[in-house]
């Protein structure tokens, strides 16, 4: 005598099959294990490959007149009284010549994040200095749009320096917008601002291509993205 067999398609039955599955771990939903489709994530990230958002596109400065010392250099400790600079205090007291370059816009924004009171200077030594004022504040934008940015406790912010020079004869990269032949002084320049801060930068370093090509640099541009 055959036996029926009883489909499983009882509240009790599949009550105990729910209950089955407290192995798996409870950021996957059931019902993708019955159906075959792929397990899914219930903390809203993606499945695989997940490495933070990616920065935003870049918006850039670029610099229209090249003169002395600018104000930029005062808050790195230097004098900004004439174009040379006294480096190293003595008899022998040695010299740099310095070069400072004014931007427009004088300001670059993305959404709620901003960089402002912009300033490069490069010594023919091969020091190259940045000035600017960070700004995370999602009170800078309007009402309407304000909510979206509330939530970001942070953000890092990316400024890339690049000179471009008289002639192209050297290896370059071309602006994507201008076509210019820029080249790269330094790495990425990265750093975190807070909600609501405005923090002064005061950004140095050294390069011997600088020193090289110190009087061949005709402008800067300075790229800015956010994440």
């Amino acid at each position: 005598m055959n036996r029926r067999i009883r489909p499983l398609t009882t509240r009790r039955t599949l009550l105990r099959l729910l209950a089955s599955l407290g192995w798996v771990s409870p950021t996957l939903q059931a019902d993708d294990f019955f159906f075959g489709r792929k397990l899914k994530s219930r903390c809203c990230l993606p499945e695989y490959g997940y490495d933070g958002p990616r920065f935003s596109n870049s918006v850039t400065a670029r610099s229209v007149t090249s003169n002395g010392p600018a104000a930029g250099l005062a808050s790195v400790g230097r004098p900004v009284t004439s174009t040379t600079v006294a480096v190293s205090p003595g008899p022998t007291n040695s010299a740099v010549q310095v070069r400072a370059f004014e931007f427009r816009p004088t300001a670059l924004q993305i959404d709620h994040c901003s960089l402002s009171q912009l300033s490069v200077c490069f010594t023919d030594a091969g020091r190259w200095y940045i000035a600017a004022t960070a700004t995370q504040d999602p009170a800078s934008v309007e009402p309407a749009r304000r909510p979206a940015f509330e939530r970001f406790l942070r953000n890092q912010f990316r400024l890339q320096l690049r000179p471009v020079l008289l002639s192209a004869s050297t290896p370059t990269a071309a602006d994507s917008v201008t076509g210019d032949a820029e080249i790269s002084l330094c790495d990425d320049l990265e750093f975190w601002v807070q909600k609501g801060e405005s923090r002064k930068m005061s950004l140095q370093g050294d390069s011997p291509e600088l020193a090289n090509l110190y009087d061949r640099i005709e402008r800067v541009h300075l790229h800015f993205s956010i994440r």
